[in-house]
């Protein structure tokens, strides 16, 4: 089971992060800000990373925008802000299935271009980070 589970968590993980609003998205820029969790801290990434990073960020979430209606984001944006988690907001979008499958690649090609800004030790850091993520699912 865990292992079906690593990629769907990395999945959710990655789309949340593209389809917040612009307020939660991850700053890149240094220190801790909106969406700025241990994880990317604990990357040590240089100033070039996180310049790459915050432009990756902001080409994919351009793209989401553009296959999300008006409606959908707003349904998004409510469902956060009442708390509901970020499954609820993505079930509250009703996307279709054309749209899941564009998200989907929007994803995998954000994914790839993340992999590439990174180093093998932060790679394999990311890696550990996700494995204990998990662990305590499990838990």
């Amino acid at each position: 089971m865990k292992i079906k589970l690593m990629p769907m968590f990395a999945g959710i993980i990655s789309l949340a992060i593209t389809a917040l609003p612009a307020v939660a998205q991850p700053n890149f820029s240094g220190g801790k800000g909106p969406g700025m969790g241990p994880g990317m801290i604990e990357l040590n990434l240089t100033q070039e990373q996180k310049n790459k990073m915050a432009e990756i960020h902001k080409n994919t979430r351009a793209e989401i925008d553009k296959i999300l209606t008006q409606e959908q984001k707003d349904k998004f944006k409510a469902a956060m802000q009442n708390r509901q988690g970020m499954q609820a907001a993505f079930e509250a979008m009703n996307l279709s299935e054309d749209q899941k499958t564009k998200m989907q690649e929007i994803r995998e090609t954000s994914r790839k271009q993340m992999q590439e800004v990174l180093t093998t030790e932060q790679k394999q850091k990311i890696r550990e980070m996700m494995q204990q993520k998990m662990r305590n699912l499990d838990k």
